[in-house]
């Protein structure tokens, strides 16, 4: 398997220093320079049988992991057959690699989402307020500059607050 390295631009490349995100209820990882090669081999074999993933595409690039839903790790996928760099969420634990989830329509987007996010302080330790999701997908939309969304987005800030009820 050849290097993510030999396939990205050197900015695509540095778009995926990403801050770990930490929620009370798990965390979402991004690959580092030097465990991205590894995080392919991991999602791209069955666990169990060590065969490849029925439907993964050679143009997938896992570029990290979420595990805020409580099962996971749940893989975001970077799309290279696209010039856009289209970031996908594929729940692993039944979802199907041929049809992952649109989360954003371009890394740099996706990007600058998960910095604003981090930016936003720790999500670990409170719940997120109606007002404070509100205020985080406005942003999003923002970034985006689109008012319809991925449901990923609504999905992460919601499960959030659900303590709060």
């Amino acid at each position: 398997m050849e290097s993510v390295k030999d396939r990205l631009d050197k900015k695509a490349y540095e778009l995926l220093d990403l801050p770990e995100l930490v929620f009370f209820y798990g965390s979402i990882k991004f690959a580092r320079p030097d465990t991205i090669d590894e995080m392919q081999k991991f999602f791209r074999y069955n666990g169990v049988t060590g065969e490849l993933e029925e439907g993964w595409k050679e143009s997938n690039i896992v570029i990290g992991h979420d595990r805020t839903a409580g099962l996971g790790p749940d893989a975001f996928i970077l799309d290279t057959s696209d010039s856009k760099l289209p970031v996908y969420w594929l729940m692993t634990d039944g979802g199907d690699w041929e049809n992952p989830d649109l989360v954003c329509e371009d890394l740099e987007t996706f990007h600058n989402i998960i910095i604003m996010l981090s930016e936003q302080g720790s999500f670990n330790g409170h719940f997120l307020t109606e007002e404070d999701i509100e205020n985080i997908l406005n942003k999003i939309r923002k970034i985006e500059n689109k008012e319809d969304i991925s449901p990923y987005w609504n999905n992460l800030l919601y499960a959030a607050s659900e303590e709060l009820s």
